[in-house]
């Protein structure tokens, strides 16, 4: 006769290999990177992709189709030029985006501390390891979402190796803490079985290199060397993926644990002009000329 407790022992076990079994849900993150300050598609027939009007515009209009999705940027979508008009006109249309999260990258760091505060305060920025002198943190280092049951963690990182790029003058407010010591405390906070996305700003190499060791980590969003991908590059740990340049595509990627489906999004010179980020990109013009 079997006893009582066997067949609880069963009942557990049962239950316990149905819910390792059960399917992910899916989550869908879209992404930007390397946007470099480009309020408008240019209309070259050269280059005839881009523009941060039309790319909010293709945001506006999959949302108003009932797309869900995590909006996310990994860094400078700011000019490179220290330029406190152009930098005060991307902060206004990257509000209307209505990001989920964003990591401010070189070119972001390079206009200063007013401006990098400004930042902060107005965007949803994420950094694990960029701090003041004094330790503090300087904003959130990871943000939380809760999508069809799946816990998702949003973190960002700044390469330090990024700062010989910058002058001294500019950055001598923050310290930059090591990238795996950051991201190792941020995964001892969050939940087991997280999907957990990084927001890395590093080079080319410097996304594979750090995405190869994070078998914790579900996505790596790159790009800060410009670079389009087509597809996830595959480096032995976390998958990453980068839009490219100038606002040219919008990235997204549909992420079930370790996979992650990929398209990059065409912004297209017919696409519609978002009308309040044209009426910044008029002022900033006005602004700019005088």
């Amino acid at each position: 006769m079997e006893h009582p407790g066997t067949r609880m022992i069963l009942l557990v076990a049962s239950l316990t290999v149905l819910a390792a079994a059960a399917p992910l849900h899916a989550v869908d993150i879209y992404y930007t990177t390397c946007t470099d300050g480009e309020f408008e598609n240019c209309r070259c027939p050269s280059k005839p992709l881009g523009g941060m009007e039309k790319r909010l515009g293709e945001i506006e209009r999959r949302r108003a189709a009932g797309e869900e999705f995590l909006l996310v940027d990994s860094g400078n979508f700011m000019r490179a030029k220290v330029d406190s008009f152009q930098a005060e006109t991307s902060i206004d249309i990257y509000e209307l985006y209505d990001y989920d999260a964003v990591l401010p990258g070189v070119h972001e760091l390079k206009q200063g501390r007013a401006v990098i505060e400004k930042v902060v305060d107005r965007l949803p920025v994420v950094a694990a390891n960029l701090t003041y002198k004094d330790g503090r943190p300087l904003t959130k280092t990871f943000r939380r979402f809760e999508r069809d049951g799946e816990t998702v963690i949003i973190t960002g990182l700044f390469d330090p190796a990024l700062a010989e790029q910058l002058p001294p003058q500019q950055i001598e407010y923050l310290q930059i803490q090591p990238v795996e010591y950051s991201l190792r405390k941020v995964l001892d906070e969050v939940p087991a079985g997280a999907t957990v996305v990084v927001l890395l700003h590093s080079t080319h190499s410097g996304d594979k290199e750090f995405a190869s060791q994070w078998d914790r980590v579900n996505l790596v969003v790159g790009g800060a060397s410009c670079i389009k991908e087509t597809g996830v590059r595959e480096t032995g740990g976390a998958p990453v993926v980068a839009a490219g340049a100038n606002a040219r595509y919008l990235g997204t990627a549909r992420v079930r644990g370790s996979r992650a489906r990929v398209e990059l999004v065409p912004i297209r010179p017919e696409l519609p002009d978002d009308p309040r980020a044209l009426k910044f990109i008029v002022e900033w013009r006005s602004r700019s000329n005088r």
